[in-house]
């Protein structure tokens, strides 16, 4: 079988962090980012059945891969990835951080290509 990272990945940088991000045929994601002052940085994902409806926290225990919460430490100006399982998640989701930059890569696609 042949991989091809284009393919099996999406990437979305700057104010799309915050926004509405439809994850469709992805089952994970990495929220990587960074922030100008040393100290914790959080991460809150919510989810929705639809783009337009009333978002909900995601409170699945397993949600950040290895467990735990969605809050980590980081140095300034330091690169902070963080794993996050979508499988359990609606269509729709929402990454809200404190990171100063951010990015979102989704992953695991559904459907492999060829």
């Amino acid at each position: 079988m042949k991989r091809a990272l284009p393919g099996n990945v999406k990437v979305f940088t700057d104010t799309l962090s915050q926004g509405v991000i439809d994850r469709e045929g992805f089952l994970s994601a990495v929220v990587g980012g960074t922030v100008d002052t040393a100290g914790d940085v959080t991460i809150v994902v919510k989810d929705c059945d639809t783009e337009n409806g009333t978002f909900a926290d995601v409170t699945d225990d397993w949600l950040f891969i290895g467990g735990g919460s969605g809050t980590v430490t980081a140095a300034a100006d330091e690169l902070v990835n963080v794993d996050v399982d979508l499988v359990g998640c609606k269509r729709y989701v929402k990454f809200v951080t404190t990171f100063d930059e951010v990015a979102v890569v989704l992953g695991d696609a559904a459907i492999q290509p060829v």
